[in-house]
């Protein structure tokens, strides 16, 4: 076997079951893990600022401009932080 076609030991055993099941995706299981690891990272930071990802998901609820026909008025939530200097 020449340089070029030896595959690395690390990546010889897939650890994520999609890699496993599907053998064209084992060369990027590296990029896929970073993705996963990632996603656990924006979560948590997620759930420790808003307490959930619901409570997350409806924040535009509370941002912007809305129109309240009840009272007939417009009000405007809480817009991004100022810029920073």
């Amino acid at each position: 076997m020449s340089a070029k076609t030896q595959v690395p030991a690390a990546a010889s055993v897939p650890v994520l079951t999609l890699t496993q099941e599907d053998v064209w995706l084992q060369p990027y299981e590296p990029v896929l893990l970073a993705r996963q690891q990632r996603l656990a990272a924006r979560l948590a930071a997620i759930k420790q600022a808003y307490g959930s990802l619901s409570k997350f998901a409806t924040a535009h609820e509370q941002l912007g401009l809305h129109y309240d026909a009840r009272r007939g008025a417009t009000w405007c939530g809480s817009g991004p932080p100022a810029p920073r200097q």
